[in-house]
């Protein structure tokens, strides 16, 4: 059987005089959950931006960053109509975009007495992420499970940015495998190398299997605006991700990075989301104020995608009734 074509899925129609087979066509992904259990749930309904288990939420995004990011990197229904399908991808495309921005104006609203060391501005638009980049990642994932040929090239642009590419599964959004680099690395080869090692050897997690293959939601983060920050409570919660430099109980340089959701999703304030990473990058020792201190902070932000399987296999179908 051939492998995934050599340019990815595009929504144009850029390829019409392509006149090869499209291997699409022989490819049988797995019905996603819908299909089994006969619901018939929207792909917006699906897509929840928002993990619901809290104990694995405080440590959702581990990118094990202290710099040496080499020993992690590896080389809808058959009755739905092709303008269902659309509407659908655009449901789900303007939910995510949407509780993205929410989440950061009720944020901004209840921190706007904040006084910044500059001005940061808010996204107001993706310029970067994208669904594609998305879908590629279930590519990469479903090329490793099923043993076919590794997916070539995607349409989206090959620029360099430090990213993160998270796994959650089921109905509860369980997190299986959050890993990313702060490295600003080519899109096209940091995404197929993140999508299997956030997949495969996040350590706090056995690999991801077939068997979840058909639950799984997939994010992509694409970190921007860097910033140096004055103090440790100099960024705006639900509006910047941190990355935070500190000393170990035995004076050992240490990082830890929490993306711009989890303070949200967790009810912290400023203290309590730097005392959470402190613990989280290994700080054993009494967590004190001058701690707190002393502590180097980084804030960014991020543009964030969520896709579920249920998407990625509309998509998928779509793909081939359009060509």
């Amino acid at each position: 059987m051939n492998g995934f074509p050599s340019k990815r899925r595009s929504n144009n129609n850029n390829n019409k005089n392509d006149t090869t087979t499209n291997p699409y066509e022989t490819y049988q992904l797995p019905p996603p959950i819908s299909l089994h259990n006969g619901s018939n749930n929207s792909i917006s309904n699906k897509i929840i931006n928002r993990l619901l288990n809290p104990f694995d939420n405080g440590d959702n995004n581990d990118d094990d960053d202290d710099g040496n990011d080499q020993s992690k990197n590896f080389s809808s229904s058959s009755s739905s109509s092709s303008s269902a399908i659309q509407q659908q991808r655009q449901s789900s495309s303007l939910h995510n975009h949407n509780n993205h921005l929410n989440i950061k104006s009720s944020s901004f609203k209840s921190n706007n007495q904040q006084s910044l060391s500059s001005s940061s501005l808010l996204i107001n638009s993706y310029h970067v992420a994208s669904n594609e980049m998305c879908y590629f990642c279930f590519d990469v994932l479903y090329a490793h499970l099923y043993q076919k040929s590794s997916p070539g090239r995607p349409n989206f642009a090959n620029k360099s940015y430090p990213l993160f590419v998270t796994w959650n599964v089921g109905n509860d959004r369980r997190l299986r495998g959050c890993i990313g680099t702060f490295n600003s690395i080519p899109l096209h080869s940091g995404l197929r190398d993140y999508a299997l090692t956030s997949a495969l050897r996040d350590h706090r997690f056995a690999p991801i299997t077939k068997d979840e293959f058909i639950n799984l939601h997939v994010s992509v983060s694409v970190l921007i605006n860097f910033e140096s920050a004055l103090d440790y409570k100099d960024w705006i919660i639900g509006i910047h991700g941190i990355r935070i430099e500190f000393r170990s109980d035995n004076g050992t340089k240490r990082t830890a990075t929490f993306l711009p959701e989890v303070a949200v999703e967790q009810n912290w304030n400023h203290s309590q989301t730097i005392d959470s990473l402190l613990r989280k990058g290994g700080f054993r020792g009494q967590i004190t104020e001058q701690v707190r201190k002393d502590v180097r902070l980084t804030r960014y932000q991020s543009e964030k995608i969520t896709i579920s399987y249920q998407d990625y296999y509309d998509n998928f179908n779509n793909n081939i009734i359009n060509n």
